[in-house]
């Protein structure tokens, strides 16, 4: 089900070096959460790649220490734009914009209508906290919900 998508939405970069708010999100990252109301625990990787043109984001979601989920973004551009590429054969654009200490983003294949949202919200220099929804009918509802602490912080 292409609703289990986590979107991966991510900053880049077609500059030499990453804006002060990019930077602060690259990094590995794992947490505990929620997804579709289950258990769940997520790991994240975001990353300058392909000579700092871009950043990746490397997204994992388990479910009682099995992996259901993978995907990949590749954002760039400013405002960030991206694609999405996942373990269940999706692809989407994703558009996003910094909203305080949040990177909301936005993702589907219509952008007109998005599919769905997810917000990256930085508590903090090592803290994090990434929901998702999804657009049904018009209205945002929530299905993913994982707080990421930084690798390495306590």
């Amino acid at each position: 089900m292409r609703a289990l998508v986590l979107v991966a939405v991510i900053t880049s970069l077609g500059w030499s070096s990453p804006p002060a708010d990019v930077t602060r999100l690259v990094g590995k990252w794992s947490g505990e959460g929620t997804f579709q109301g289950k258990a769940a625990t997520g790991s994240m990787e975001w990353e300058s790649v392909l000579a700092s043109r871009f950043v990746r984001l490397r997204i994992e979601i388990a479910l009682g220490g099995q992996r259901i989920f993978e995907g990949h973004a590749y954002y760039s551009g400013t405002p960030p734009k991206g694609t999405w590429f996942d373990s269940q054969g999706a692809s989407y654009r994703i558009e996003s914009e910094f909203a305080g200490d949040s990177l909301v983003s936005t993702w589907g294949p219509d952008l007109t209508r998005p599919l769905g949202r997810s917000v990256y919200r930085l508590d903090g220099p090592d803290r994090m906290t990434v929901t998702d929804y999804l657009n049904r009918s018009g209205s945002w509802t929530e299905f993913a919900r994982i707080d990421y602490r930084r690798a390495g912080s306590s």
